[in-house]
């Protein structure tokens, strides 16, 4: 567990309702943490909901953490918002195999929790990620989501692994490919022709995605000496710099210039390599 968090007082700053009239959604995605143990998480919600009247927030939590009335409280304030939260709570199967790949979570937690949040009117999605050792029990799933309130189920399908190694992860027969990187900071390339998108870590460092986290130890080092060499403006962080300097900056220039080469782009974004989604 991460003992950093991005501030509230920082967005609030960066972001002032009226100045985003197009901002779409904001998405807490869990790369550092369960984005329901930041101390401030209600009051971040909030803030984003106040920033237009359609941006919509996505949580994604593993439902394990924090309290039957914290997700009570959410729950309301997801049906106040008529449904601009969206809390997609990621179980991988049921009691006897969640916590294979969900480690340390706690099925009765977690069921209490979801049971909690959308009796308060909150709109819940169950994401499932399809493993050798689950996929028996998705059409268990199938029934179980319906009669427990959820939304929608979304089955991922994936490359990821389990630690176990004999428990991989289904992969689907093929991938789509393309001719080259499309950068989803640019274009529109996922579910539902969502917007493009941009990352901010937990540290405030901007990016066009989570594979280019600058604080992802296995490629920090690598784009650290390439923002040091920059010439010029090579703001990257929201406490020192807005986000239309950072993504209008020498940081952001170099990764359009070089997107088609770069390992990360390429590997991610090209031979696209991302999950597949089913939504049920």
């Amino acid at each position: 567990m991460s003992d950093h968090f991005l501030d509230l007082s920082l967005l609030q700053q960066r972001f002032i309702p009226g100045q985003w009239p197009n901002l779409q959604r904001v998405v807490f995605c869990g790369n550092i943490d369960d984005p329901s143990m930041h101390p401030q998480m209600i009051d971040m919600v909030k803030h984003w909901l106040g920033i237009n009247d359609q941006l919509m927030v996505i949580i994604f939590t593993n439902g394990s953490t924090r309290t039957e009335s914290w997700f009570q409280k959410l729950g309301r304030l997801s049906a106040d918002s008529c449904g601009r939260i969206n809390v997609i709570f990621a179980i991988d199967g049921l009691e006897d195999t969640n916590h294979i790949y969900r480690q340390g979570s706690d099925w009765h937690k977690l069921q209490k929790n979801w049971r909690a949040y959308i009796a308060a009117g909150g709109w819940a999605f169950w994401q499932f990620v399809v493993f050798k050792h689950n996929e028996h029990q998705i059409e268990t799933v199938r029934a179980l989501h319906k009669a427990e309130g959820f939304r929608e189920l979304h089955l991922r399908y994936s490359g990821r692994s389990a630690d176990n190694n004999e428990k991989k992860v289904t992969e689907l027969a093929d991938y789509e490919t393309s001719p080259q990187v499309i950068c989803k900071a640019l274009v529109s390339t996922r579910v539902r022709e969502l917007p493009p998108e941009l990352y901010i870590n937990h540290l405030g460092d901007v990016s066009p995605c989570c594979y280019i986290d600058l604080s992802n130890i296995v490629v920090k080092d690598r784009y650290h000496k390439i923002i040091a060499a920059l010439p010029g403006d090579a703001a990257y962080n929201l406490h020192d710099a807005s986000m239309e300097r950072i993504v209008s900056g020498d940081w952001f220039a170099w990764l359009y210039t070089n997107m088609q080469t770069n390992k990360e782009c390429v590997w991610h974004c090209q031979h696209n390599l991302r999950d597949r989604l089913i939504i049920q």
